[in-house]
Parts: structure tokens; sequence; C-alpha cells
């Protein structure tokens, strides 16, 4: 198994160890969201919410590397992912055409060249 596959299992498993403690992921986001959407009085999606958490889990891998955010970061994908309906699913992404190859060297071309 590759390290990108380990990765990629261990998100799996790790949304699966969290039913007994925490319950569905998708049953507790929902609940977050709600409180997240009354204390900033606008309405926050559970995908939303996994958007958010995304992007808690970049700043820190930014500052320092840690497994556990990228394992998590690809479990909030996966939750995204789950929520998202099939209808949606089947749009392709306004970046299809510009998203560098995966396993592209990341030290090459101008990260501007690729829209976030």
């Amino acid at each position: 198994m590759t390290r990108w596959h380990s990765t990629a299992k261990e998100a799996a498993d790790t949304i699966a160890s969290r039913l007994d403690a925490y319950g569905p992921p998708e049953k507790c986001l929902e609940h977050a969201a709600k409180i997240a959407s009354a204390i900033l009085q606008k309405e926050i999606s559970l995908q939303d919410l996994c958007w958010i958490m995304k992007a808690v889990k970049a700043a820190r891998e930014r500052n320092s590397h840690g497994r556990d955010n990228l394992v998590d970061d690809i479990a909030y994908t996966l939750i995204i992912e789950a929520e998202t309906p099939q209808a949606n699913r089947d749009k392709r992404s306004p970046f299809a055409d510009h998203n560098p190859p995966l396993g592209a060297d990341k030290n090459q071309g101008d990260p501007g060249d690729y829209p976030l």
C-alpha cells in the first residue's frame, strides 16, 4: 500500500472509529453547523462547516506538519462528497482544465498559475 493510500485509508478508518464516540459525522457536523449559524446569524451548511474545517487543517499544516491535519482534511473531503447531492456531483468543476496533474512537482511553475 502506498503512503497516499495509507493516509486515505486512515481517514476513512478515523470516520468509522469516531462513530462510537460522536455518532454519525453528518449528524454531529449538522448540529455544529446549526450552532455556527446561530452564532454568526447566517445560515451555515454542513458542507460549509466541512470547508471551514479544511481551511483550519490547511492553516495548521502550513504552520507545522502533522499527519492528523492531512488525515482530517481527507475525512472532511469524504464527508463533503457523501453529503453532496448526486446532481451536483455530476457537474464538471470550473477549474477542471486548470488543475495541475496529480503528483506534479510542487516547485514547478508559479502558484498563481492555479486558481484555488
